[in-house]
């Protein structure tokens, strides 16, 4: 039966403390990320209460309520309304990477689900207002995986294969690293076709934020500079971090105390797209990674000389990072 030992990943999107309301534009380009890193804090105490009360991967995936916003008016120089992240709100029918005509894909802010005639599976997602995407199935209903050859492909694993995606009319393409098409998104009746320009959400109005170009000193990464090793700027052994990019597109971070993973997805200007994390819990550890709360963050990496810089939304650091030997 393939690994299914990160089905936690996907409840780290049902947690929702308390944020104020939106005040001024700042605090708006601020939910973008909380969308994304919400529970970070509370991610290792959740594997270990999971674990500790038996709770199975299959009770752990459920199905989020559908959010309906509205399509944004783009600003000057925005990206074009087809590549809005909102613009992917609601319920659609999958076709391609061998699903069946019943398949359905769900995506509200942060959390996606798989639903089968076998039932649900559920995982993350982010996506980029200049048509990045990044996603993940980790936990699963046990009749779905059921009968699965060990080491085999987890089911729903086609999503992480999905680097970016186009609107075609009322479609959506989900396409690979080389822009090749992945799955398409069918509307499921004639009312899903205005879905996404109904009402609007704070979430996903962050999502559809457009990130500040890195400014003067800074040297865009281009994707093909990511691989490898990093660890925090003057760090020692004293205080353990470090972040590593696979070719993949999957990263692994840790902070000494508790392993986290995740996917990413790189495009132009040094934009980025994440999502994680799967939970590696440590006996007595219910501190989460600030490696990888600072990637995920993170918009856009840039790099000052040889140090890579990780910038949020509005353009200030999330975190500063130094290549490293593998060992």
């Amino acid at each position: 039966m393939p690994d299914l030992d990160r089905a936690v990943e996907a409840q780290l999107e049902h947690f929702h403390p308390s944020t104020a309301p939106a005040f001024d534009a700042l605090l708006g380009r601020r939910r973008r990320q909380d969308v994304r890193h919400r529970a970070l804090g509370a991610a290792a105490a959740v594997a270990l209460g999971a674990t500790a009360l038996g709770v199975g991967p299959a009770l752990l995936g459920r199905a989020a309520p559908d959010e309906r916003p509205a399509a944004p008016v783009p600003a000057v120089g925005a990206p074009a309304p087809d590549l809005w992240p909102s613009s992917l709100a609601g319920s659609w029918r999958v076709s391609g990477a061998g699903e069946g005509p019943d398949a359905v894909l769900r995506l509200s802010p942060g959390h996606v689900t798989l639903s089968r005639p076998c039932g649900d599976m559920s995982g993350g997602w982010s996506a980029g207002p200049d048509g990045l995407f990044v996603g993940r199935i980790d936990g699963a209903d046990g009749a779905c995986v059921r009968g699965e050859p060990a080491g085999g492909s987890f089911p729903g694993s086609w999503l992480g294969d999905v680097a970016g995606f186009r609107t075609d009319g009322e479609r959506h393409v989900l396409l690979d690293a080389q822009d090749r098409p992945v799955v398409t998104l069918l509307p499921l009746d004639e009312a899903q076709a205005s879905f996404s320009r109904r009402s609007r959400s704070a979430d996903w109005a962050a999502l559809d934020a457009v990130p500040v170009v890195p400014g003067p000193g800074l040297q865009p990464v281009a994707p093909g500079q990511l691989p490898g090793l990093w660890v925090p700027q003057g760090g020692s052994r004293l205080t353990p971090g470090f972040l590593r990019f696979s070719g993949d597109r999957s990263w692994k971070a840790s902070g000494g105390c508790v392993t986290l993973r995740g996917r990413w997805s790189a495009g132009e200007q040094g934009r980025i797209e994440t999502v994680g994390p799967s939970v590696v819990p440590a006996v007595g550890c219910f501190h989460p990674s600030e490696v990888a709360d600072g990637l995920l963050r993170a918009d856009r990496l840039a790099l000052d000389g040889d140090v890579l810089v990780l910038l949020d939304t509005a353009g200030s650091p999330t975190g500063r990072l130094e290549r490293a030997a593998e060992q």
